[in-house]
């Protein structure tokens, strides 16, 4: 593209330009924010189980720990299941 020096914007047209942007992301971000904030009120902590208490969900972890443990050593393992593996 061959343009001569006389056809570029100016640095003020430049600036009034990044100034309408700055603008418009403000308004964007002040728009988004509380959508975002209203649409995720209901979603509480990411992870968590729906209508179990802290205690639950501890005990039934470390219940899910234990077995992953058993079944990782192999223990309790009958021959009718190993049989697939060999």
């Amino acid at each position: 593209m061959n343009q001569s020096r006389d056809s570029l914007p100016s640095p003020d047209t430049l600036l009034e330009g990044y100034h309408v942007a700055g603008w418009i992301c403000l308004a964007t971000a002040l728009i988004g924010l509380p959508l975002n904030f209203y649409s995720l009120r209901g979603l509480g902590a990411i992870g968590g189980m729906v209508g179990t208490s802290e205690v639950e969900n501890k005990e039934k972890t470390e219940k899910d720990n234990s077995e992953r443990c058993i079944s990782a050593t192999g223990a309790g393992v009958t021959k009718e299941k190993s049989a697939g593996f060999a």
